[in-house]
């Protein structure tokens, strides 16, 4: 099996790259999110996590919440739950 050079993100370097490639893979990964990206720290990566996954984990406690409540609910916990991910889906994405 050949073996490369890799930079410090473990991609193949290649002594053909022209200039432009290289600036393109550096606005990709400006750009499009990973947990592999070497411009972020762990804690940055942690706070890109967390908003990732807090409209996911307000559906869960909404679903909770409202299937307590379910006597004072008119609709169905689910309902209640989507509305509330939803929103928070919302606000997480219009927050810039």
């Amino acid at each position: 099996m050949p073996s490369y050079k890799t930079d410090s993100t473990g991609m193949a370097v290649s002594q053909t790259f022209k200039a432009e490639a290289t600036e393109v893979r550096a606005h990709a990964e400006a750009q499009v999110y990973s947990l592999l990206n070497p411009y972020l720290t762990d804690q940055q990566k942690a706070v890109v996590e967390v908003w990732f996954q807090m409209p996911g984990l307000i559906f869960f406690y909404g679903f909770i919440a409202a299937y307590w409540l379910k006597p004072h609910l008119l609709t169905r916990p689910v309902f209640a739950a989507i509305y509330l991910s939803l929103a928070a889906g919302i606000a997480v994405t219009k927050r810039r």
